[in-house]
């Protein structure tokens, strides 16, 4: 569903982002008696801003992979445990529900609201762009774009062909520690994969960002933390488990002391990355021409050291582990 604004120029043509961020603002501003478990879906592609305008109102976003089917199944799900109650949902694409009559985009419901709240903000001497200047001026403004990667034709499928097969090669063995039939997970099939559902939207909601512009490594600290209570049950010090961020830091410093540039980032004991991270953040992933290496005695570590650098968009090759030694 798309909405295009009448202006002296001609027509301003709102994003789906856009588009959403008025509907979620509208809807919210209207709806009377919102449940305390209230929540709004969008898809990890979607722009922030509709939850901004959510949480000031008291609504959890809940975020899903793309595809509207995910957040159909959202509906589904919360139907049946009563978790959340569902308000909105809406994905860049210019897919919108408001309600639980379907389980996919309505663009007829859609049109019908669009016509609604453009009615009701001409009847306050604005259009939908007055609208959306209102809701940057109070939330602040939020830039989206579309990048289109079109691989065409023998040679596209090639290239498609072996991104997916090095994707397999370099993947292998990420998960082979992870036991997802462990009754630690929950008593019955069900609420074992109820549980790995939650714990990889977790991961999917996590606002990693760009490394070089945040203080804090989210999955190195979780490992911290996790390692030092773990060590403060056994015992034992922490310190023989990892090596504390600041450390880190102070090494990643001294061993760069007057380089801009180097050959190859190397850890003999990599456990969840910081150190190379921290190597990352310092020079610069592009300022460092061979590769980042390391190696872990613990396969579980080492495989979170993997899944840290990926979600840190180091990736390997270049970026490259060599198995646990």
């Amino acid at each position: 569903m798309g909405v295009g604004v009448k202006t002296g120029e001609g027509f301003a043509l709102l994003t789906g982002n856009q588009t959403g961020a008025l509907l979620t603002d509208f809807i919210l501003k209207f709806k009377k008696d919102i449940p305390a478990n209230a929540a709004i879906v969008k898809t990890i592609v979607t722009s922030g801003i509709g939850a901004a305008i959510a949480a000031e109102r008291g609504v959890q976003t809940v975020q899903t992979l793309t595809g509207f089917k995910y957040i159909g199944k959202k509906i589904c799900d919360w139907e049946l445990s009563g978790e959340h109650t569902f308000i909105f949902g809406y994905e860049e694409s210019y897919g919108y529900l408001a309600g639980t009559h379907a389980r996919d985009k309505d663009a007829v419901s859609s049109s019908m609201l669009i016509a609604e709240m453009a009615a009701y903000y001409k009847s306050q001497g604005m259009t939908l762009i007055d609208a959306l200047n209102g809701i940057y001026a109070k939330y602040g403004y939020y830039y989206d774009c579309l990048e289109t990667l079109v691989l065409k034709g023998k040679a596209g499928a090639e290239k498609i062909r072996a991104a997916m097969s090095a994707l397999r090669a370099e993947g292998g063995g990420l998960f082979d520690d992870i036991d997802v039939n462990s009754n630690k997970l929950g008593a019955t099939v069900a609420k074992r994969n109820a549980m790995l559902v939650k714990l990889l939207d977790g991961i999917g909601a996590m606002k990693l960002g760009e490394y070089k512009e945040n203080t804090i490594d989210a999955f190195g600290d979780a490992y911290e933390y996790l390692m030092s209570m773990y060590a403060s049950n056994a015992g034992k010090s922490g310190g023989q488990y990892f090596t504390p961020a600041d450390v880190s830091e102070l090494l990643a410093r001294l061993g760069t002391i007057g380089k801009t540039r180097v050959n190859k980032v190397y850890d003999p004991a990599c456990g969840s990355g910081s150190l190379l991270l921290k190597a990352a953040k310092i020079l610069g992933k592009e300022n460092v021409r061979q590769g980042f290496f390391g190696q872990e005695i613990n396969l579980t570590t080492y495989n979170l050291c993997r899944i840290n650098m990926f979600l840190h968009d180091i990736d390997y090759p270049p970026a490259s582990l060599p198995l646990p030694h």
